[in-house]
């Protein structure tokens, strides 16, 4: 086990944040086949990540700008997706900002309930446009995974070592969810 990970720093030396599959250790993504949010992804999304991130950590700088009514309105959120967001407000992993002049860093880190990863997941994978980046990573797998708009996850490798049990792991999910989710990945 890695005394004191600071997940912060970990994807900040790790991930390109302006281009993710720029990041040394890109090894590909995937998306939905099925639909904009489809809950059977976000269950093949949560199974992924408990293969690869048991005891993981969260890292954020999701900001969503302005009135919250005016965000639910402009795409055109449910009400199960308004309350996913509220909860995600409520636990500090989305900041609700008023100005794009306030602070773009990360403000989360930090372990949370298979509850409320799931909604981050959802949230995340299935509603367009939000601010900045949210990441899903723990200091022995040295994987981190991000779920993105395209209703889909991102995975980029720390540890050229563990690419290859890491591809096989992932080519094995590609065959196990090949009706509903589309993996590129490299080899």
């Amino acid at each position: 086990m890695v005394v004191n990970f600071n997940a912060i720093k970990f994807i900040e030396s790790q991930v390109e944040l302006d281009s993710y599959s720029s990041s040394n250790g890109f090894l590909g993504y995937c998306n939905s086949k099925v639909g904009w949010g489809d809950l059977r992804c976000i269950d093949a999304f949560i199974d992924m990540l408990g293969l690869f991130t048991p005891n993981e950590t969260v890292v954020s700088s999701i900001r969503i700008y302005g009135d919250l009514n005016e965000h639910a309105e402009t795409y055109e959120l449910s009400e199960d997706d308004i309350k996913v967001r509220d909860r995600l407000i409520e636990q500090g992993l989305i900041l609700n900002v008023t100005s794009d002049d306030e602070s773009k860093s990360f403000h989360f880190e930090g372990t949370i309930s298979n509850t409320t990863l799931r909604d981050f997941v959802l949230y995340q994978s299935s509603i367009g446009e939000l601010s900045y980046h949210g990441f899903i990573t723990n200091p022995e797998s040295e994987l981190i995974i991000y779920p993105h708009d395209d209703c889909g996850l991102g995975f980029i490798l720390c540890n050229a070592q563990k690419r290859k049990v890491t591809n096989n792991k992932l080519h094995e999910y590609a065959e196990r969810y090949f009706e509903i989710l589309e993996f590129k990945l490299s080899e």
